[in-house]
């Protein structure tokens, strides 16, 4: 007898009731996607086009993606953060946070990108919120946004957090193992179990890099300088998955680590 395997997921509806349906594997493709991402690297991109499924860019305001037209891999886009000045969960930052977004969206809405990644924020002062970062989301209503956990010291850094805030939201959630595991590490947890609990929040996307596992908790490196489980990892992670490598810039180091992650794929 076969056994039919159902994929669940859930959604906000109009009217802030949380939809919680399932699709027939057998309906789906079964195989994980891989990307790349790259901030404005055309030249990177072409070296990565034939082991890459998808491409990740950085949606730098002002910049010209022009490039992207000569690629036929679908986009992810991810919104500026804080290295970029910007901050959702400051109010004083209502209009460049507003307007770093907008444009974003622009790029996705451009090459037909479905997902948007952003980050809430941190308290850089007394006029920062959570709060704030919500009302900004639910202010554009998009169902491309997804909502990213960050490491410690920053607003969604545990699987409570990102439960409140897309339930607030009424975004998705993209899964940075990375970030999970250094929040785990700093306060002493279990780091497996902790990704666990992350996944139980059907996340729409994942962000993966080679990882640290000492007191340094240095993340997003080359998987040639890994030192986290990746079998373990890869069995927590459900079929079906899109991931992002998020490691280093370079080309060479990149092509391994595409290389690398896919053998746990098959």
């Amino acid at each position: 007898m076969k056994i039919r395997r159902y994929i669940r997921f859930t959604k906000l509806t109009k009217d802030n009731n949380l939809f919680i349906g399932s699709l027939s594997a057998e309906n789906m493709g079964n195989s994980i996607k891989l990307g790349v991402k790259t901030f404005q690297d055309k030249k990177f991109l072409q070296e990565l086009e034939g082991r890459a499924d998808f491409f990740e860019i950085m949606a730098i305001k002002g910049k010209d993606y022009s490039f992207l037209r000569e690629f036929s891999k679908p986009i992810v886009i991810h919104a500026e953060h804080q290295r970029f000045g910007v901050n959702y969960a400051d109010n004083a930052k209502c209009e460049k946070n507003l307007q770093s977004l907008e444009f974003a969206l622009g790029v996705a809405r451009e090459y037909n990108s479905q997902k948007v990644i952003v980050h809430a924020g941190r308290l850089e002062n007394d006029g920062c919120s959570i709060a704030q970062a919500v009302s900004l989301i639910r202010s554009i209503n998009d169902e491309r946004v997804l909502i990213e956990n960050l490491p410690q010291n920053y607003f969604c850094s545990t699987p409570e957090d990102i439960r409140r805030f897309i339930s607030l939201s009424g975004c998705s959630f993209c899964f940075d193992i990375n970030h999970a595991i250094q929040t785990a590490l700093s306060n002493n947890l279990e780091p497996y179990g902790f990704i666990e609990r992350f996944i139980e929040l059907n996340p729409r996307h994942y962000h993966l890099g080679g990882q640290k596992m000492n007191s340094s908790c240095i993340g997003h490196k080359s998987f040639r300088d890994s030192e986290m489980d990746m079998e373990k990892i890869m069995k927590i992670i459900p079929d079906r998955a899109e991931i992002t490598l998020e490691v280093t810039t370079d080309v060479e180091n990149t092509k391994y680590d595409v290389d690398f992650v896919r053998r746990f794929t098959k």
